[in-house]
């Protein structure tokens, strides 16, 4: 995606949630605080309209961030993005329902020594060989590429840098209302998803879409979860650009 934001003269702002890479854990903490951290970042770099980006798990983020930063956002996007649990759980893999009920239910010290046990005991290699072959085919090529896999790999180590800190701040974010209305959005906003995806299903998409009425959809029949960003970069980057002007 980087080689597209610069043909396209974007500035690219990666802001970690609490607990991933170098951001503090914030325990107790949700997306309200999240947001309050990403003001104050805005604030210092001088930034004051951007555009908002949510991939796959940071859509609850760049969602409810919209709503709260208003017409200051030019435009928000969300690329294969998680849909709301709490309104959404039906479009959630059986699996994904069973761990985020248990999740829902268990108190956040102890989720955090559980998550951590796992964090330990499970490399990013062994992650991926387990992952790839349940992928559908567009997936699998695209994790062919040695720069692609190296970039997933260095994400997911960075990810576990500080432990389960940032897992158990995404986990109790998710199963939690999100701090906004999906139908009070008023920026302009522009949803892609792979139907290929078995990571999070289309129909994700699809609801929030429904529930957003200024909202546009593309539907991607040949891709899947990590294809898609990959494979359309310079179109999803174009189509967002185009909905903030009005087209």
């Amino acid at each position: 995606m980087e080689k597209w934001a610069v043909k396209f003269n974007l500035r690219v702002l990666c802001p970690d949630r609490p607990g991933y890479g170098e951001s503090l854990p914030l325990p107790g903490a949700g997306l309200k605080e999240f947001i309050a951290g990403l003001e104050q970042a805005l604030t210092l770099k001088q930034i004051e309209r951007f555009f908002l980006v949510g991939v796959s798990g940071g859509n609850p983020a760049a969602l409810s961030a919209a709503a709260y930063f208003g017409n200051r956002v030019l435009a928000l996007g969300s690329i294969c993005g998680l849909a709301p649990f709490t309104e959404a759980r039906d479009f959630y893999p059986p699996y994904a329902r069973r761990g985020f009920d248990l999740a829902k239910r268990t108190p956040e010290a102890l989720l955090r020594m559980i998550t951590q046990q796992y964090v330990k005991n499970i490399r990013p290699e062994s992650q991926l060989k387990t992952l790839i072959p349940r992928l559908t085919p567009p997936d699998q090529k695209v994790l062919q590429d040695p720069e692609t896999l190296a970039a997933l790999m260095e994400s997911m180590v960075l990810a576990r840098k500080q432990g389960s800190a940032g897992i158990v701040f995404d986990l109790k974010s998710y199963v939690n209302p999100w701090p906004c209305q999906l139908d009070k959005i008023t920026c302009p906003y522009y949803l892609w998803h792979g139907q290929l995806d078995v990571v999070l299903p289309y129909a994700m998409s699809t609801y929030v879409h429904g529930q957003v009425p200024h909202s546009k959809l593309k539907l991607f029949p040949d891709e899947g979860h990590y294809s898609l960003p990959i494979m359309r970069g310079e179109e999803i980057l174009s189509d967002l650009i185009s909905r903030a002007e009005g087209s």
